[in-house]
């Protein structure tokens, strides 16, 4: 359920970097239970932070001008999002805010306000001054200074991109509703005027030239009311009477829904800008991995056959198992019998990446001969013997396990080094690219794109790695 869509004008020299930094300094403004930290920030467009249930994640289309942050949080069954994207190319910030829930999620507060995600926004001065008003959390208090202004908004050829609000009192000064909670709500949604008053009336213009004779519809005719002013619209102007309402609170509710609700039916209220982003990001992706694979024909048939193994496929490793159990038979008969304490076989110019790899190897190439043999006969017998007389160091499956858990994360590699290093890698990396070689063989390398792959790479990749290490 979409509950908030707003675009406003980024300023035109706006730097993707101040973009992102204004979404690290709402998250740190954040309330503890809405903190995602420690979040170490160094600049990245593509990165992603996750606490608990919190997560923030910046990505960005580069050659689009396309940059986006999604904060989400999971709490009592509701799913709440918070998106904002950057269009460089027309100098526009899209915010929306939206949730989902599930049947049993508790009933949400009415008392809802932009979010301050805004407020920040503001601060740091992201936005451009396209309306006669700045964008601001405050009202806007007026005098007779102000005239030239009230006249561009109300009687010129200038539209407002957002609606304006403005609130006249009573002659003692005293307002329908409270102006500064109901700017606040209205933060980046509407600019909230409050029209300062004399014992002549409400208007500022000169009597020969009243407001509510000129224009685009009739702006306030008496004190002590509000008047919601829309752009763009045939009836620009929509009025609330506090006598309508049971008190100030229920009228200011109404005025935030009233606005609220127009933003939403606005064109930017269906545009899913960061799954947009998401999908075109995984086009190209699909492009340049494609690319990829056809200047690269061997890893593309590599890859195919990893993909596509079939019964020939199948009836080949098993027959070279055999060939191996047989050529183990032979090595265990020529080394002896029982109770010998050098070992059954004799090493060959093969060094051991790790202590205990090639007995790791030997034992599991035993474990599948033991499958295929007859589990009643000599060979079986054999088998069983040797491999409860031989424990495995369980490295094989220790380092597989990491192999898939950070090949599979998308992200980028140099942060899990430590990780890496344990299950017997080293990572460099260039400008494009990771290198990672096992056990400091050069036989063994890796290189990897640093753009983060989609699910169906990774899978790939976790292939290639295993199928070359371990299988």
């Amino acid at each position: 359920m979409l509950l908030f869509s707003t675009i406003l004008p980024a300023r035109a020299d706006l730097e993707p970097e101040k973009f992102y930094q204004a979404m690290v300094d709402w998250n740190a403004k954040a309330a503890d239970a809405n903190r995602v930290e420690p979040l170490d920030w160094n600049g990245e467009m593509v990165c992603h932070f996750q606490k608990d249930n919190l997560s923030l994640e910046f990505d960005c289309l580069p050659d689009e001008n396309l940059y986006g942050a999604r904060f989400l949080k999971s709490e009592d069954g509701i799913n709440w999002r918070t998106d904002a994207i950057l269009f460089g190319n027309v100098h526009r910030i899209l915010i929306q805010l939206d949730r989902t829930y599930s049947e049993d999620a508790a009933n949400l507060n009415q008392d809802f306000s932009t979010p301050m995600l805004i407020s920040v926004m503001m601060d740091n001065d992201l936005f451009a001054n396209d309306d006669v008003l700045p964008y601001s959390a405050r009202p806007w208090l007026l005098n007779k200074s102000d005239r030239p202004t009230l006249e561009k908004i109300f009687f010129g050829d200038h539209y407002q991109s957002i609606p304006v609000v403005l609130i006249t009192g009573d002659f003692q000064g005293n307002l329908p509703v409270n102006a500064a909670s109901l700017a606040w709500r209205l933060k980046g949604a509407a600019h909230v005027l409050v029209l300062t008053e004399d014992q002549e009336g409400p208007q500022i213009l000169p009597a020969e030239m009243p407001w509510w004779g000129h224009g685009f519809g009739t702006k306030i005719n008496k004190r002590y009311q509000i008047s919601v002013t829309y752009p763009n619209r045939e009836e620009t102007t929509e009025f609330f009477r506090p006598e309508d309402y049971q008190d100030r609170q229920q009228l200011q509710d109404d005025i935030c829904s009233r606005i609220f609700h127009y933003n939403l039916q606005l064109e930017n209220g269906n545009l899913p800008a960061w799954m947009v982003l998401k999908a075109h990001k995984i086009q190209r992706q699909a492009i340049e991995e494609t690319r990829q694979y056809k200047d690269n024909e061997a890893s593309m048939n590599e890859v195919f056959d990893l993909l596509n193994e079939d019964v020939s496929s199948l009836t080949s490793q098993i027959q070279d198992l055999q060939q191996e159990n047989q050529a183990m038979l032979l090595s265990i008969k020529a080394a002896g019998g029982k109770g010998k304490t050098e070992g059954l076989l004799a090493l060959g110019q093969e060094q051991e990446l790790y202590p205990g790899e090639i007995q790791d190897f030997v034992l599991e190439a035993i474990r599948t001969a033991l499958k295929l043999s007859n589990p009643e006969g000599r060979k079986a017998a054999i088998y069983e013997d040797l491999l409860k007389a031989n424990p495995s160091t369980g490295e094989i499956e220790t380092r597989s396990a990491i192999i898939r858990d950070v090949l599979g994360r998308g992200d980028g590699l140099d942060k899990h080094a430590p990780e890496l290093k344990r299950a017997g890698f080293t990572i460099t990396a260039d400008h494009k690219h990771y290198k990672l070689v096992y056990g400091n063989d050069g036989r063994y390398t890796f290189s990897f794109g640093k753009t983060p792959s989609d699910y169906r790479a990774a899978k790939n990749n976790i292939s290639i790695v295993l199928s070359k290490l371990f299988k």
